[in-house]
């Protein structure tokens, strides 16, 4: 029984995974030793389902190679926040970038993610990954899927969504 279990587990990764790269926005690539407590004895944290979903309604510019986009939206543990989006779109529809949520209190939430455009759905969908923040989110670790859609095209608005887990 305990192997089945393991099997349909897996079973049901690989789906979401296959889905993550099937449409594509976002936040996420594998950056190993960021995990706080990497090849440490530092005790760790449980994770905790995370999700968040944040409208992105103002194009800021261009900084560097990256589009900035601002946004509003609500999640676990950040609450109503405010986020920033630096996205970086290749001629192959495929982007990567980095995000920072904000919270009421001033706290942040740093994330990275990796996406790709799934013409079938019409949408980004990629993974992203938590690379800390300040406050109780300073060392959190955690990643998840993201997908991100226009849901309006003139004004142009984007509206993303992040699923996963975090640890803090």
């Amino acid at each position: 029984m305990k192997n089945r279990q393991t099997i349909k587990r897996g079973t049901v990764h690989t789906t979401a995974v296959g889905l993550a790269a099937l449409a594509a926005l976002a936040v996420g690539l594998v950056i190993p030793g960021l995990v706080q407590g990497a090849g440490s004895s530092a005790p760790a944290t449980k994770q905790k389902p995370f999700s968040a979903v944040y409208v992105f309604s103002t194009y800021v510019g261009k900084e560097g190679p990256y589009e900035v986009w601002d946004g509003t939206g609500t999640g676990t543990f950040v609450g109503n926040s405010w986020t920033e989006s630096k996205v970086h779109d290749s001629d192959t529809h495929k982007n990567k970038g980095f995000q920072t949520i904000w919270t009421t209190k001033g706290d942040s939430l740093s994330l990275y993610a990796e996406s790709a455009y799934d013409a079938t759905t019409d949408s980004w969908v990629g993974s992203y990954w938590i690379l800390g923040g300040t406050g109780p989110f300073a060392g959190a670790s955690g990643s998840g899927i993201t997908v991100a859609a226009a849901t309006s095209f003139s004004p142009l608005v984007i509206t993303a969504s992040l699923e996963g887990w975090i640890s803090f």
